[in-house]
């Protein structure tokens, strides 16, 4: 589901990001994103305060586009200041390994979530751009990761599937409890979020097939 920018997310923005600039016409935000807040390890969590043990008060100039779509289909964020390319530069890192594109060092690759539906711009900037964000600057404080993100790219997406490619649509699977722990059945639980996973990497495959014999 494509999420809309509205005329609420602008006024949301404008009292609790006031540095980030809402074009309502454009579809666009950008500016400066500052946050304030801290990671719980036990409830791997993100919480917003000033105050707590991992806390980090940071800042990056950033900007979404709502009329441009990831692999998901969410708004494309990007990262003009290049601060996390100066990092991966500075420690010899790849940008994959930093989850930005390295086709174009600065667009984000904000993570694998088909089975999410955000119902609005602000939820997901709370819920998943802030948390980037912080992620990519505890990595540069701390030196090592918050928490494990998936590897960049089809393999992620393999990363992220509770069964294997080959597994998913097996009758013996589908009836065994999910992988995830919820205690339901695979079927009943996260077969269809595997399913898209898999529909998506079937895709990519075949775009990038197609685009080797395009260039032979």
């Amino acid at each position: 589901m494509a999420i809309v920018l509205t005329k609420s997310d602008c006024l949301e923005l404008n009292k609790k990001l006031p540095n980030l600039n809402c074009e309502l016409s454009n579809g666009v935000i950008w500016g400066t994103l500052d946050f304030k807040c801290c990671y719980d390890f036990d409830r791997c969590e993100l919480i917003y305060t000033e105050t707590g043990e991992n806390y980090i008060q940071d800042a990056y100039e950033i900007r979404i586009d709502f009329n441009e779509s990831d692999t998901f289909g969410f708004p494309k964020i990007y990262e003009p200041s290049g601060i996390i390319k100066e990092f991966a530069e500075a420690s010899n890192l790849k940008l994959e390994d930093l989850h930005i594109n390295k086709d174009s060092y600065d667009i984000c690759c904000l993570g694998i979530f088909p089975e999410y539906l955000w119902i609005s711009a602000w939820q997901f900037i709370i819920e998943k751009v802030i948390p980037f964000f912080y992620w990519q600057s505890y990595r540069r404080i701390n030196g090592q990761e918050p928490w494990k993100g998936f590897t960049h790219g089809n393999a992620g997406i393999i990363e992220a599937m509770r069964y294997s490619v080959k597994d998913v649509s097996k009758s013996k699977s589908r009836n065994k409890p999910c992988p995830c722990g919820s205690g339901r059945k695979y079927k009943k639980c996260c077969l269809r979020r595997d399913m898209i996973l898999k529909s998506k990497l079937k895709n990519l495959r075949s775009s990038a097939q197609s685009a080797d014999k395009s260039g032979e």
